[in-house]
Order: structure tokens, then C-alpha cells, then sequence
């Protein structure tokens, strides 16, 4: 009996997982996704970030680079903290037997994996927790294997271990809490700070929660003694420390790599603000979609009809103890108010305002919305037809409400999750249910419900996702032969970038890890951010988050730029290789510079300006010693506005050579036309030093600003020059005189050698960091902050010979604090138990 039991328990189990891969099946056959299709889940932050990463994970699984330090990270970096922020889920480790070009499509399959999983574990704990009919674990469990968290944040995939590991932390927490069981808690807490530290840490807040959250329930049920209480918060606290310490293999490294090149910390986060109208906040209650959270509106809470109303029978239902309702409503409530109040909102997102995806955490109050399910179905088993027609009475009361406040953009969405609300319901009477006969049929309808409405959810979330396989496994294919050919034909050290991306014109790009080439541009929410300052000062980006690129030939040469792959012409740009894909070239810069060379002045700090045409100056100021004017300003002939929509510049060209702009008060959405042609458009990261063209002296030029995001500014802070060519190509000149020669770039290693007749200083375009061992013929030698961001060498006369290895600091305190906190953990262990 207790096999047969165990059995079906399985069945169920794997049952939740395989409802979860038909509905999305559907879901996929209608939309034309992989592998029922030729489109993928790859958008948003998946194409701008997580494929090229996972690219370039896969060639660290295949020896071609460091999971330590890579030069194909933007100008090189730091990536333990890309990998234990994006990368260090073991299920990651299958990408190993994919090839570069088929990496979306295995996205796409693993996002399914994942949210199978979800629903697995969820299955595993409710089980474990409740011992509720296996029919109903099993439909929660594909409710939360699809809630709207979970398909809002396929884009995100990094997140979802997070989700799936949460039932398990839950179900340690109440093993510890009612047995004093330590092994299942301990594990699951780890694997979730160890495969991405971010939901980790909102994992370990909800862990805290949910332990008072057991310790409470168990106390209306028998009477505790306080002394016990203290015990065991001591002992959850012991083994949650030990288990964040078990971490720190990864955590500690990344931990100080983020102290010393992240963001700042911004103090506004304590303004006591509410977010939203409470009327307003919670639609997603039922049927809505909601593409992206960009700014704060309504969090992504939805779990579906079953859980909706057994969670709402629980407190209506008379036969649950009032106190009981208290803690739950507590509960919720306090989420609701997190979720509203400003402050309380950011302390889940680690005291840091996001720019997208509002509501990180949602998955959490979801998560208990599971759990008064379960609770309301354990209690009272078969639901009574007064108990249920007061819920949906709420259910319809509350959906109206929130509809006639703010309508819903889809209604005829919304009233479907209702009715399908009210079917279920009657699925759930225990009229209904008392007859076997009407037991299947019951559950007949509770299912094709559970399967209709979040079939419909997965369908509004994943229309117009238009990333198609076959085209990005082609660009992959392309642009890896590309590259490949160009590093055989000239085997030197440089960097590529690129003025496109595999479905955008401009915008994000990381495809230098994803091909092995050092850039300017990259995009991760852990890049340097000391570098993206200095970068954004000379007009590369808007926004320090990321680094766009756009070609500005007198930074370029500094950046060591040989190479540019582009879809609009290049200034004073060798064409070596014409019509890649689309019309897409690719151009030779003739004036880049090394990696490294002698710089006059940089143990003085950079006052900037403003201007980022004035700041390409300075730079090159510090590096000769001497003043150097790059620009010309043109003459202002003429401004026009009609103060609205639109700005216009006419100049007159005063020296023969390229064009560049920039707008200090650029703006989302802004286009800006030159002589009537389209030029570009700016987004939120993208305010970027544009190239014009080239004019000869005297040429008019009209420069034309519509305004973006609907918002028309009284000043755009337009600043334009010419490039004196005689003064770039004497300023290149002179600096190519004392370069450093690259002998060799392996992973995290790179030699440099540099001969000259007495001591001096240089300035390598690696960005400055912690963790570098640097020797000059065999002697070690400290380094120092060059030019705000780079690195800074003294050399003394004679050859040089410039060893330089990178060494993750924290990494042997982290390994040791990993086997101490695991070592400490399992004697405590081993202890407790030979005295029970």
C-alpha cells in the first residue's frame, strides 16, 4: 500500500512537470517557437545580454577563456561576478554540448526546463509540507510553475533558479522547524545564494519570513515554551550564516569586486513614497499581460483560479480559526505594502532602485498565496458550497473594482480568468466531490481551467517575440567566420566593436564575449562601472549601466579601435570588407593605436568638462603634456524652434575634416536629421557623440532635433566640431612613437614589451582593477589609477618586458571560508545527532 502510495506520489510529481510542458507546447505550436517553430524566447535582456554570455560560457567550459578575467569583456574584466551573477547555475553547464550557433534555441529549451522544475519542487514541498490529495498539488504546482512571474521573467532566466529552489528552502525551513531536520534547509539556501547572489539575498529575507511564518503557525497549535523559541532562532540563524558562508567561494569575490567598480550607493532609496494606488496595483490578480515591469504600476502576481480562490475560501471560511486568518492576511498585506512603499520595494532589491522589472521579488507573495492555498485545503479538505460563493463573490466584487478604477486592457482576458474562477470553484465543492463518480469530471474541469488560463497568459507574454532561430543561428555563424578570418589575418592585439547588434541597429552589445574580441561597448548589471564613467565623459553612452558604441575616431585611436564593423559609413574608415550581411561592412581604423604607451601626466587627477568633444582633448593632453585643440567649432548661422516638437541648427563648417555632435540634454526617443536625412535616434542609454559626416570648410549643414518621449526641451545643449585631421594625425604621431608591443594575450595573462633610453610612465587601456601581479623583467612592481580608470605603469630605461596575471581577489579567503562554514556545519551536525 505504502508503495502504490508512493508511486502515484511520483506520477502526480512527474504529471505537474508534464502539464506544464503541454500548455507550453500549445503555446508554442501557436506562436511558431522553438522547436514547434522557427521564432525563440529570446528578447529583451536575452538578446541584448544572456546569449552572448552563455556563448562565451560554453567557450570557458571548451578552455578558450577564463572564468577568472576576459578580455572580450568590454576592455577586459572581472568576471566572477558576471558568473555568479548570470552563469552559475549547474543547469548551465548543458550549454558545454551546444554549439555557438544553436545557443537560442538551447535557451529556449532551457527556460522550459526551469519551469518545469518550478513546478516539480513545489510539488515536492506541498507533499511534504501538507499532504494534500496529489490531484491538488499537482494543479499549484503547474500554477506555480507558470505563474506570471515566471513568464513575465523568461527574459531573465538567471532569476528562475532562484523560484525553483524556494519551495525546497520552504520545506527545509518546516523540517527544521517541526523536526529539527537541518540537511534539506542548509542546501537548498545555498544553491540559491550560490546560483545567483541577487535572489539569493531576496531569498534569504523571505527565509527569515517564512521561518516566522512556520514558528507562528506552530504556536496556535500547541502551546510553546520560550526558551525553545530562542533555541531554535539561534540555530536557524546558525545554519542559514553557515550556509550564505558556504557560498563564498563565489560570494566573497564577487562581493569585493562590486565594492570597489560598482554603482555608488544612492541614499533617495529612504524617501518615504508610495508607489501606487492600491485600486490600482494589483490587476494581475487575473488575466493581464504585462510585457515588461519598466516602472512601477502593477507587480506580476499572478498565480491563477485555484490558488486565487482556495486562498480566499481560507478567510471567508468560518471553520478557520480567526487567529490563523490574522497571520495570513499579515502576511499578504505586508506584501502588499512592500510592494507600494518605496523604501520597503528597494530593501528586497538590495537598497538599489531598478531601472526594469519593478518587482523582482513578486515570485515571493505568489509563493504564499500557495502556501493559504494549501493551507485552506489541508484544513478543511472538500470545500462547502457557502464557503465558495462567498469567495467568488469577492473574487467578481474585487475584479470589478479593479476594473472600474482602471480598466483592464484586455477585459474580455480578465472576465475569462473570473469565469474560469467560478468553474473552478464549482470543481471544488464538496457536493460535487462526495460521489465518486463525479470526481473525475470534477477534476476534469478544474484542470482544462488550470490549462485555459495560463495557456493564455503564456500566449499574451510571448506574442510579437520575433527573434527568430534560423536568423540568429545564421548572424552567430557569420559574424564567428568573420572574426576567426580577421584575428588569422592579423594576429596583433586590438579591439573590434560594432555599430549593430544580431536584430538592432545600435544598441546593446556584448558580442565580443560571444566571438572573443576586446570592444568598447558591453552591457551587464555588473560591468565596471569607473570605466563606463570615463567612457560616457567622452560620449561613447548615455547611461553607465552599459556601453553602446558609436564611432569617434579621436578615441577610437586611443582605445586601440582597429576594427569596426558597421552599417553606416566610418570616418577616415579603410572599407576592407564590403556587403557582410544587409549592406553591413567592415572597416579598418588606420590611426589605432596599441594597448599600452607612454603618457606625460597621469598622477594628476581629470578635472572633466562638460562637453565630451572638450574631455577628448584632455585625455590627450595628459598623454603628450602639452595642450592640444581636436576641434573646431563650426559658426551658428541660424536656430530655429517652434518650441514644441523640434529644433534646428544651421552651421557653417570652418575646417575641412569630420563632424561630430553631441546633445547634453538628450533625450529618450530624440531623432536627429542632418540635412533632412535620418541620422539616429536615442534611447534611454544611447546619448552618444554622433558623426555627421565629412564637410570641406564652409559647408552649411543644417542639424535638425525632434523631440523625444512626447517631452520637447527649451535646450538641448548642442555642442558640435570638426575634427582637425593635422592636429589627430601629428597628436597619433607622436604617441606611436613610445608604444607598448603586445606579445602575448592568453586568458587572463597578457606580456608587453617597451624600449626606451630612460624611466617613464604608461598608461595601458586595461581597466583598472584590483588583482593584478605585475612584473617588469621578473621584479614585481606596484601599479596605480591612470586616467581616472586605466592602468598605470612606471618602467624604468632600457627593455622592458611587462608580465601581467590576474588573481580574483578573495578568491583563497573565499575557498576557505567555503570549507570552513562547511566543515563547521557538518560537525554540528554529526554532534547533534549523536546526542539525540
Amino acid at each position: 500500500m505504502f508503495k502504490l502510495k508512493k508511486n502515484k506520489e511520483f506520477l502526480y510529481g512527474i504529471g505537474s512537470m508534464g502539464i506544464v510542458l503541454l500548455i507550453l507546447g500549445m503555446v508554442f505550436w501557436k506562436q511558431g517557437i522553438y522547436p514547434l517553430g522557427d521564432k525563440t524566447l529570446i528578447y529583451n535582456d536575452m538578446q541584448y545580454q544572456y546569449l552572448d554570455f552563455f556563448m562565451w560560457f560554453r567557450g570557458v567550459l571548451h578552455g578558450e577563456d577564463s572564468a577568472s578575467y576576459s578580455f572580450f569583456m568590454g576592455q577586459g574584466g572581472n568576471t566572477v561576478s558576471l558568473v555568479a551573477y548570470y552563469l552559475a547555475s549547474p543547469l548551465n553547464l548543458l550549454c558545454y554540448f551546444v554549439k555557438e550557433e544553436y545557443m537560442a534555441e538551447f535557451l529556449t529549451l532551457l527556460i522550459v526546463l526551469k519551469l518545469m522544475l518550478c513546478s516539480m519542487t513545489t510539488y515536492i514541498y506541498l507533499n511534504r509540507r501538507f499532504e494534500l490529495k496529489m490531484f491538488y498539488s499537482c494543479i499549484i504546482s503547474v500554477s506555480y510553475g507558470l505563474m506570471g512571474y515566471n513568464i513575465l521573467q523568461c527574459s531573465n532566466i538567471m532569476w528562475l533558479d532562484g523560484v525553483l529552489i524556494l519551495p525546497l528552502v520552504a520545506l527545509g525551513i518546516y523540517e527544521y522547524t517541526y523536526k529539527r531536520k537541518t540537511g534539506l534547509y542548509y542546501i537548498a539556501l545555498f544553491y540559491a545564494v550560490f546560483t545567483n547572489w541577487y535572489i539569493g539575498y531576496m531569498l534569504c529575507l523571505f527565509a527569515v519570513l517564512y521561518f516566522l511564518f512556520e514558528l507562528i503557525y506552530s504556536g496556535l497549535k500547541t502551546r510553546i515554551k520560550i526558551k525553545e523559541v530562542i533555541k531554535s532562532i539561534f540555530g536557524f540563524a546558525f545554519v542559514s550564516i553557515l550556509a550564505v558562508g558556504s557560498t563564498s567561494v563565489l560570494f566573497l569575490p564577487q562581493t569585493l569586486h562590486m565594492m570597489n567598480d560598482g554603482e555608488a550607493f544612492d541614499w533617495s532609496i529612504f524617501t518615504p513614497k508610495f508607489g501606487f494606488s492600491v485600486l490600482e496595483g494589483f490587476k494581475d490578480f487575473f488575466l493581464e499581460p504585462d510585457k515588461l515591469t519598466w516602472s512601477e504600476g502593477y507587480p506580476p502576481i499572478y498565480i491563477g483560479s485555484f490558488v486565487l480562490v482556495s486562498a480566499t475560501v481560507f478567510f471567508v471560511s468560518k471553520k478557520i480559526e480567526v487567529k490563523k486568518k490574522y497571520v495570513a492576511a499579515a502576511y499578504l498585506g505586508g506584501f502588499m505594502l512592500i510592494f507600494n512603499f518605496r523604501p520597503l520595494n528597494y530593501m528586497f532589491t538590495l537598497f538599489k532602485i531598478p531601472s526594469s522589472h519593478t518587482y523582482r521579488y513578486a515570485f515571493i507573495f505568489s509563493f504564499f498565496m500557495v502556501v493559504i492555498a494549501a493551507l485552506c485545503l489541508q484544513e478543511l479538505g472538500e470545500l462547502n458550497g457557502k464557503e465558495v460563493r462567498n469567495a467568488l463573490l469577492m473574487i467578481i466584487g474585487i475584479l470589478l473594482l479593479l476594473d472600474v478604477t482602471k480598466g483592464y486592457s484586455i477585459r474580455e482576458k480578465a472576465y475569462l480568468s473570473a469565469v474560469l474562477a467560478v468553474i473552478t470553484g464549482v470543481g471544488l465543492l464538496e457536493k460535487v466531490r462526495k460521489k465518486q463518480k463525479f470526481i473525475f469530471l470534477a477534476n476534469a474541469l478544474i484542470l482544462v481551467c488550470t490549462m485555459t488560463e495560463f495557456y493564455q497568459k503564456a500566449d499574451m507574454e510571448f506574442e510579437g517575440h520575433n527573434i527568430y532561430a534560423s536568423s540568429c543561428s545564421e548572424y552567430n555563424k557569420i559574424m564567428q567566420e568573420s572574426v576567426d578570418i580577421l584575428k588569422q589575418q592579423d594576429n596583433d592585439y586590438y579591439r573590434i566593436d560594432k555599430t549593430f547588434t544580431r536584430q538592432l541597429t545600435g544598441g546593446c552589445n556584448n558580442e565580443g564575449m560571444a566571438f572573443g574580441y576586446s570592444s568598447i561597448s558591453n552591457y551587464s548589471s555588473t560591468n565596471n562601472v569607473k570605466i563606463a564613467e570615463l567612457l560616457k565623459k567622452c560620449g561613447y553612452t548615455g547611461d553607465t549601466t552599459l556601453v553602446t558604441y558609436s564611432p569617434i575616431l579621436a578615441i577610437d585611436a586611443l582605445m586601440g579601435v582597429k576594427y569596426i564593423y558597421s552599417d553606416k559609413s566610418i570616418a577616415e574608415g579603410e572599407r576592407i570588407q564590403e556587403n557582410l550581411m544587409d549592406g553591413r561592412n567592415l572597416y579598418k581604423n588606420p590611426y589605432a593605436l596599441s594597448v599600452g604607451y607612454r603618457a606625460e601626466n597621469l598622477e594628476s587627477d581629470i578635472v572633466w568638462e562638460e562637453s565630451p568633444l572638450r574631455n577628448h582633448e584632455i585625455l590627450y593632453e595628459k598623454i603628450l603634456g602639452k595642450p592640444v585643440s581636436l576641434y573646431v567649432l563650426p559658426e551658428t548661422l541660424s536656430e530655429q524652434t517652434d518650441g514644441s516638437s523640434y529644433t534646428q541648427w544651421e552651421i557653417k563648417v570652418k575646417k575641412t575634416g569630420p563632424l561630430y555632435v553631441y546633445f547634453e540634454n538628450g533625450q529618450e526617443g530624440m531623432e536627429i536629421y542632418v540635412n533632412d536625412q535620418y541620422v539616429s535616434g536615442n534611447t534611454w542609454y544611447n546619448n552618444q557623440v554622433e558623426y555627421l559626416g565629412t564637410y570641406q570648410k564652409d559647408d552649411t549643414v543644417m542639424i535638425k532635433v525632434m523631440a523625444g518621449s512626447g517631452q520637447y526641451q527649451k535646450e538641448y545643449g548642442i555642442t558640435a566640431g570638426t575634427l582637425d585631421m593635422g592636429v589627430f594625425k601629428s597628436a597619433i604621431e607622436d604617441i606611436k612613437l613610445d608604444q607598448l608591443k603586445v606579445k602575448t594575450v592568453r586568458k587572463e595573462n597578457i606580456v608587453l614589451e617597451k624600449s626606451s633610453g630612460e624611466a617613464e610612465t604608461a598608461v595601458l587601456t586595461i581597466p583598472y582593477e584590483k588583482g593584478w601581479n605585475i612584473k617588469v623583467n621578473g621584479e614585481k612592481i606596484e601599479y596605480f589609477k591612470a586616467l581616472d580608470s586605466f592602468i598605470g605603469l612606471n618602467l624604468p630605461s632600457g627593455l622592458c618586458e611587462i608580465e601581467m596575471e590576474y588573481e580574483v581577489p578573495g578568491k583563497i579567503e573565499g575557498i576557505l571560508l567555503s570549507i570552513s562554514c562547511l566543515t563547521v556545519y557538518l560537525f554540528f551536525r554529526r554532534k547533534r545527532k549523536c546526542y539525540q
